[in-house]
């Protein structure tokens, strides 16, 4: 081994470490994740099975949490006024509240406002699947879906003349995710 001063010194045979004096450090506690959702809600599924250190707590109703532990964040799923204002009672320390949701207007209730927790919300989570709903509601409307489906069903033919979206103007209120989602989706249709 070669040491500063240009001298070499044997290496030891065997390195010793004294043992510590101080007992390992116990586990972290589990980040606790209070889930309010909807009975049967099918978005659960992403969250089976959870994140090493994670502990997810769901219910549909307030009191659902009375005896958990509290929170480190609360997700959202879309449960309205009433709820979300009975979990925020039950956990007044709360440091981050997650709506799953690109909007916020139902989830703005006087806690949430009042409260010094982080608010963040599922920006862009759903915009290609929103934009996509949009295409197949303009081919719905324009292709008369509806009138088609019933003659099927009749077993009728009855001609009609062909709408088309090619150089129609679709008008965006509110230029989000979804929005600029949704006019990518609809140029290649040939739509201003």
């Amino acid at each position: 081994m070669c040491c500063r001063d240009g001298t070499t010194r044997p290496v030891p045979a065997t390195l010793v470490i004294p043992s510590p004096s101080v007992a390992p450090p116990a586990q972290p506690r589990p980040v606790v994740v209070w889930v309010l959702a909807r009975p049967g809600d099918a978005g659960l599924h992403v969250l089976d099975p959870p994140p090493e250190g994670v502990r997810f707590v769901v219910g549909s109703e307030p009191e659902a949490f009375d005896d958990a532990p509290s929170p480190d964040a609360v997700l959202d799923c879309w449960s309205g006024r009433r709820r979300i204002a009975g979990v925020l009672e039950r956990a007044p320390e709360l440091p981050w509240f997650h709506s799953r949701s690109a909007g916020l207007d139902t989830v703005l209730v006087p806690g949430v406002v009042a409260s010094s927790a982080i608010l963040t919300n599922g920006r862009g989570a759903v915009s290609s699947s929103l934009a996509e709903f949009v295409v197949a509601s303009l081919l719905y409307f324009v292709k008369d879906l509806r009138r088609l489906v019933k003659s099927q069903e009749a077993g009728t033919w009855d001609p009609f003349d062909m709408e088309m979206l090619q150089g129609r103007t679709l008008g965006i209120v509110g230029y989000g995710d979804i929005g600029r989602a949704a006019a990518e989706r609809v140029q290649p249709l040939g739509m201003k």
